[in-house]
């Protein structure tokens, strides 16, 4: 007699460990549940179950921090990982987020799923990386992605030693010496932050940030100045720049600084696909209400409909019985 092959479910979402549970239960699985991430730890050593479907936002402890703890486990080496979200929907999303909850990458789940997962979907997946097990294959890791930084300077000293810099630190980097330059290597390399020198000939730093704000380019800027003052810095963020660098700078400060800010910018994105999707939500859930009352009102209409035709039933049985008794 075969074992089933267990599954442990990580979601604090009841209606979908139900779901989960009977779907893969049908199919043959034994599956667990844990409704948090402390939970699911403590059941994963003492199940050592062949995959683990984690949900990302668990309250407490969340799907990183739960995955990390999964991939430090020795216990847990031969135990998959198969994420679900309904946050990082995006490959860049997905990659940032795993570093942002790894030690030096560590945390990769095996497979990544979006909500709403469809059942049929998500059993796909667990025999897709139960097959992959069987066959000795180890699922294609999720490689990280460099943030990208674009260094626009008509100074080729200073785009050197930036270039260096960013580079030792892990970031793609990519330069241009002069603004339309710069411009031409938007759509190509598509930073995740622009530095950029106030004055160049030509084309200068403001000139180029306006003609991105008008072709909507969302991409943080910040300019680098050897004029340090409050006028430059309210020019430069009146026409979109995010922060500014004064000349002579220290490099290691800038780094830190750049990447606070593509962190900055990236948390603000996400925060606004969720305002968005929040707005779907409600507008999905009032259209479920408006269709509800209606689906209501029929109903009620429907049954006093029936009660009027049970109150005529009866008048109709006692005037016939008192008709018959008449006839007696």
């Amino acid at each position: 007699m075969t074992t089933a092959t267990c599954i442990l479910v990580i979601d604090d979402d009841q209606g979908m460990l139900r779901l989960i549970r009977s779907h893969l239960g049908a199919a043959g699985y034994q599956v667990e549940t844990a409704a948090n991430g402390e939970e699911g730890l403590r059941l994963a050593e003492s199940l050592r179950p062949k995959i683990i479907i984690l949900d990302l936002l668990l309250p407490g402890m969340d799907g990183f921090v739960v995955c990390r703890r999964v991939r430090e486990n020795p216990n847990l080496k031969e135990t998959s990982i198969l994420m679900v979200t309904a946050v990082y929907l995006s490959e860049e999303d997905q990659r940032h987020g795993f570093k942002m909850g790894a030690d030096d990458y560590l945390v990769k789940p095996d497979m990544i799923l979006s909500k709403p997962v469809h059942l049929k979907e998500l059993k796909n997946a667990v025999e897709n990386l139960l097959s992959a097990e069987r066959r000795g294959e180890v699922p294609a890791p999720i490689e990280a992605q460099k943030d990208k930084v674009l260094i626009v300077d008509d100074d080729e000293k200073n785009i050197r030693l930036l270039t260096m810099r960013f580079a030792s630190e892990g970031f793609d980097v990519r330069s241009a010496s002069s603004g339309q330059e710069g411009l031409n290597e938007l759509d190509s390399f598509s930073p995740n932050v622009m530095l950029m020198d106030l004055k160049m000939p030509v084309m200068g730093g403001l000139d180029v940030l306006r003609i991105m704000r008008e072709k909507g380019y969302d991409i943080p800027v910040v300019i680098m100045t050897a004029h340090g003052s409050e006028s430059v810095a309210v020019d430069s963020f009146k026409m979109g720049a995010d922060d500014y660098l004064v000349k002579p700078f220290d490099t290691a400060s800038a780094v830190q600084q750049v990447a606070r800010l593509i962190e900055r910018h990236r948390l603000q994105k996400r925060q606004e696909q969720l305002t968005e999707r929040l707005k779907r939500i409600s507008c999905d859930l009032v259209n479920r209400v408006n269709h509800l009352e209606v689906q209501n009102q029929k109903l009620e209409k429907a049954y006093n409909e029936v009660r009027g035709l049970s109150e005529f039933n009866k008048r109709f049985i006692r005037s016939l019985s008192q008709e018959l008794r008449a006839q007696k």
